[in-house]
């Protein structure tokens, strides 16, 4: 959904030298764990860019 609100943010995200996770909406919807799976993602930041 981000990247369909904001394209311009999402090209230059995904052109940067950064490791990104992508999670397409539909899985989000079928995972049942999505929040502590973000929680975890959270904790994990290692840029002040992920936080």
């Amino acid at each position: 959904l981000n990247m369909f609100l904001d394209p311009l943010a999402a090209k230059e995200v995904l052109d940067s030298e950064l490791d990104v996770t992508l999670i397409p909406l539909d899985v989000q919807r079928r995972v049942s764990c999505f929040k502590e799976c973000l929680a975890k993602l959270r904790l994990s930041n290692k840029t002040p860019e992920a936080t």
